[in-house]
């Protein structure tokens, strides 16, 4: 948080007549960056000696008057933070829960400038809160532990999404379809989501460059894979129970890292042809395909 050197053009915030609902006893945990300081590519870890206890979110506003926070990290407590007060012109935030919390987040809807934003730890076991489909500014979001079983319909209003990392969520019931029409993804993350196929839908994510997948109940890799032309990265790691790749991984021309660490029961390619790299994979595929037409020619001959 450091000093707050001098930068013009810097938006004010008024201090004279603070609401009370920035006076707080939950002794949430912070840590923010703000507009008078040096912009950052993205949120840095954040360590727990970097935390602040804050009680009164007055004291921030003023401290850093006339600058704005644009980056916040927060562990809740007891109470969710007053977020449209705190920082309105926030551009990307982190909040912490403890698994159990479910305060609402309708405080979210008021932050028109926020681009990235992860949440974790947040009880959603009944739904998606609706004001984070609201959020058509968004380019990031990052759910994880938050007991995801579906994402409603009106998810896919978020067309501006460029990358969604959801961890630990509960899709046994299948993708959610919403997923499929956020044309403008390029990074997507799906771990440990209890997944056991991917529909065919999600071909329509021609700009996606990377898929990780790990940690979940693939026995075979979904075909629609093989139809993300655009694909740069695979991460399917530790799906203990998936068993065949197909040799149609060879049209993926742009494919250049994949890691399937973890998956011991794969024959085809052999797990220990998967373990010397993408190399040794085409490698055996393209040795099968030459068997396989060399065996077709003899068949014809007879």
């Amino acid at each position: 948080m450091g000093d707050t050197p001098s930068k013009e053009n810097s938006q004010q915030v008024y201090t004279e007549d603070l609401p009370t609902q920035l006076v707080s006893d939950s002794g949430c945990r912070l840590w923010y960056r703000h507009s008078g300081e040096d912009e950052i590519d993205k949120m840095p870890y954040i360590p727990e000696s970097q935390l602040t206890t804050v009680e009164d979110y007055n004291t921030i506003i003023r401290s850093i008057h006339p600058y704005q926070i644009t980056h916040l990290y927060a562990q809740i407590n007891q109470e969710m933070l007053p977020l449209d007060f705190l920082c309105p012109n926030a551009i990307r935030i982190k909040l912490v829960g403890n698994r159990q919390t479910s305060y609402p987040l309708d405080c979210l809807g008021s932050l028109r400038k926020l681009k990235k934003i992860g949440i974790r730890g947040f009880n959603m076991s009944k739904g998606l809160p609706d004001v984070i489909c609201s959020l058509s500014s968004l380019t990031k979001l990052l759910l994880a532990s938050c007991q995801l079983r579906d994402l409603p319909e009106r998810f896919k209003a978020l067309s501006n999404l460029q990358i969604l990392q959801i961890f630990e969520a509960n899709f046994a019931n299948g993708l959610p379809e919403a997923i499929s029409e956020l044309s403008m993804l390029k990074q997507l993350v799906l771990v440990q989501c209890n997944l056991r196929d991917i529909p065919m839908s999600l071909s329509k994510l021609q700009h996606l460059e990377k898929l990780e997948i790990s940690l979940n109940k693939f026995t075979h890799l979904p075909k629609v894979i093989y139809k993300l032309n655009n694909l740069n990265e695979l991460d399917f790691s530790s799906n203990k129970e998936l068993r065949q790749m197909e040799p149609d991984l060879l049209t993926l021309n742009n494919l250049n890292q994949l890691n399937c660490v973890g998956c011991e029961l794969l024959k085809l390619p052999p797990y220990f042809v998967c373990q010397q790299g993408l190399p040794a994979i085409r490698k055996c595929f393209l040795k099968q395909n030459k068997v396989f037409f060399l065996l077709l020619k003899l068949s014809e001959m007879r």
